[in-house]
């Protein structure tokens, strides 16, 4: 397991001016990114006449946002990125948390799409998916990179960095929680399915509620790249 500068204790937090200015500007970054897909930027590199150097491209401008975020928590706001102390576990946490968590969240995701069935009488299909899986089957190294990417950078963005600082702008733990499970949720909506959505909602929620009871990011990094590899796995079988 990497480890990861956090906050030896509970720092005294800077105003809430600044708090907040952090996690809207990290919102709106990802915000940019995400529906955008940074060709503006890409095509002024010159990285966007080759599909695959341009979906490269695109995840690492993840990382750039991600050091960008890091950088205005350490100068800025002037404590870490983790505002919560990360918590040692036994090996066995580790084996039991990424055993459970896979099932906990099958089970709730089969729930959820069970009544959005029953509400919506019809099963969605995400073409930007089903077209992001092809590609992903034909450059493995991209599946790969991306599982990776999405692994480290959303985790300590959405779980690492947005949800203590929630809880200290809304004072409410749980609040906190269904805020930052709701902003994954949409990130996800150029999928363009409300199942896509809300799914992704769900599982932000398990691993938030994670987090939060165990304080330990590196579990949640390590499941969302399985998870995410597994997922792919598994469309490419029913491919």
């Amino acid at each position: 397991m990497i480890d990861l500068p956090t906050a030896e204790k509970h720092p005294e937090s800077p105003r809430p001016p600044v708090i907040f200015a952090g996690v809207a500007g990290m919102i709106f970054l990802l915000f940019l990114l995400i529906t955008t897909g940074g060709t503006g930027l890409l095509r002024l590199l010159g990285l966007t006449h080759s599909l695959a150097v341009a979906v490269f491209a695109n995840r690492t401008l993840f990382w750039v946002c991600l050091g960008l975020v890091w950088w205005f928590a350490i100068k800025v706001e002037k404590q870490p990125l983790l505002l919560w102390k990360e918590r040692r576990q036994g090996f066995w946490h580790y084996v039991g948390a990424l055993t459970l968590l896979p099932v906990v969240i099958t089970v709730a995701l089969i729930l959820v799409n069970s009544l959005l069935y029953a509400l919506i009488h019809k099963t969605e299909h995400s073409e930007a998916l089903e077209r992001m899986i092809r590609y992903c089957r034909a450059h493995p190294f991209l599946l790969f990179y991306s599982a990776i990417t999405a692994g480290f950078t959303e985790e300590l963005l959405m779980r690492g960095y947005l949800l203590p600082r929630l809880e200290v702008l809304v004072r409410n733990r749980g609040l906190a929680i269904f805020l930052s499970s709701l902003l994954f949720g949409l990130g996800h909506y150029r999928y363009g399915t409300i199942r896509n959505i809300v799914g992704a909602m769900v599982i932000g929620l398990a691993i938030a509620i994670y987090y939060n009871r165990y304080r330990n990011i590196k579990v949640a990094i390590v499941f969302h790249i399985l998870w995410d590899t597994a997922a792919f796995y598994l469309a490419f079988r029913h491919a």
